[in-house]
């Protein structure tokens, strides 16, 4: 049975992750202060850095608490939907990058310029950054191996998902850098993207 003292620390730190997420998003990253994020999810400076040490590390915070929603999401429907597998994978790639439509692109813009400079806590971040990428990898490797049944020729599903990991990313430096560039308009070049890279390989086409 979960503590009172657990049950506090966790609606804390969804408090902390929901005032972050939002001061980010409308006053920028490096514009966002600790104590601005104390003063809205109205807990102590000190009490965010019993959980967070650093700035970078509660934006990482919000960031994993976006994938954990998103793998569970992805889990469900992984469990019912037996069919198309590029329908099930472009289902999962909208999820995956439901977070680029969440913040504005003057964000990310920001983002991959401050992971870029060559400080400590900014590689620590990129390399965090990277190990979610390699997790969304294996998500989508995941999927198709538990949907091999979908192809007509054997498919080596590290190097299917590296391809797709590719493509999405190509898709998300044009949306962000891009102001003309819709989000919907992403996810039809993206759902293109998936069905050429498994043209001829599926069962059924």
């Amino acid at each position: 049975m979960e503590s009172l003292r657990e049950k506090k620390k966790l609606e804390n730190q969804m408090k902390i992750i929901k005032a972050a997420a939002e001061l980010f998003s409308t006053k920028g990253f490096q514009q966002t202060t600790i104590s601005e994020v104390a003063k809205l999810a109205e807990v102590g400076v000190g009490t965010i850095y019993n959980y967070y040490s650093s700035k970078g590390v509660l934006l990482l915070a919000v960031f994993a608490n976006d994938m954990e929603q998103m793998k569970a999401e992805g889990q469900q429907e992984i469990e019912i939907n037996k069919g198309n597998i590029v329908e099930l994978l472009s289902g999962f790639m909208k999820r995956s990058t439901m977070v680029f439509n969440r913040f504005p692109k003057s964000f990310w813009r920001e983002i991959f310029h401050v992971i870029s400079e060559e400080t400590e806590e900014t590689i620590s971040l990129r390399n965090s950054l990277f190990g979610m990428d390699q997790e969304f990898v294996g998500w989508v490797g995941k999927i198709i191996d538990e949907h091999s049944d979908c192809f007509r020729i054997q498919v080596d599903s590290k190097e299917a998902s590296n391809a797709l990991y590719g493509a999405v990313m190509m898709l998300v430096m044009l949306f962000i850098y891009d102001e003309a560039m819709t989000y919907d308009q992403m996810l039809i070049q993206l759902e293109t993207q998936i069905a050429f890279i498994f043209s001829g390989k599926l069962v059924e086409e």
